[in-house]
């Protein structure tokens, strides 16, 4: 697992081309992390982890 720390207003990119995201840290309140994705949603599925885990027919792991 990469770990890393940004601060409100900065970016991470993932992947390249067509199939790139890019996060950027929106805010943090109340010990809650507000983050924007920017992909390609023909290209780059995007979801929470419960909501994939549904969709791959697994039970989510809410013990983390």
């Amino acid at each position: 697992m990469l770990i890393l720390k940004r601060r409100q207003g900065e970016q991470i990119v993932i992947g390249e081309g067509d199939t790139q995201a890019i996060i950027t840290v929106i805010g943090n309140e109340s010990g809650q992390t507000r983050i924007g994705i920017e992909a390609n949603k023909d290209r780059v599925p995007v979801h929470r982890k419960e909501i994939y885990d549904r969709i791959n027919g697994r039970r989510p792991n809410f013990n983390r």
